[in-house]
């Protein structure tokens, strides 16, 4: 049976005071209202680390611009890997865009939106990008770990809000 690990990426704090969190955070709570049954696993954690001011990395990469340009907050990865003759490899299964964060309501599925992603080369873009993150976060493999499985991955616009990742 797979364990999910919850792996949740902060560099440092939104400054919260007493008068609440700040304006960024503020819009991304009041825009991210979903039905439940459309909620992406991380969900209900990517709200709660925005109220306790958590944030990203802060590195700003030109895909999130595309990104913001045709109006994509997140994309979510389905990434397999596999661990032979002591070293990782990793294969973007699928790639799904969302249109608001850890929400399915109005996900990217066909048409004009679609091929405007792959004709401006932000899926390739996406792909690579996903790959080297989990390549910097790859953890030592010890005795007993799967060696082949799928993992879950998520990249926003947004390089001030936390990312949620499901790793199996």
């Amino acid at each position: 049976m797979k364990a999910l690990l919850l792996i949740i990426f902060v560099s440092c704090s939104w400054p919260v005071g007493a008068q609440g969190i700040n304006q960024q955070a503020s819009r991304v709570l009041a825009d991210i209202e979903c039905r439940e049954s459309k909620r992406a696993p991380g969900y209900e954690t990517f709200i709660d680390s925005i109220k306790r001011g958590e944030r990203g990395d802060g590195i700003r990469h030109s895909w999130m611009d595309k990104m913001r340009h045709l109006g994509i907050k997140q994309a979510f990865f389905v990434v397999h890997f596999s661990y032979r003759k002591g070293e990782y490899k990793y294969k973007v299964k699928e790639v799904h865009y969302l249109r608001r964060y850890y929400c399915y309501e109005g996900q990217v599925t066909s048409g004009k939106l679609l091929r405007e992603i792959r004709k401006s080369g932000l899926e390739r873009d996406l792909k690579d990008a996903i790959v080297a993150r989990i390549k910097r976060i790859e953890r030592r493999y010890q005795a007993g770990n799967v060696k082949d499985d799928d993992e879950y991955h998520y990249l926003l616009d947004d390089e001030t809000l936390p990312i949620i990742d499901f790793v199996t």
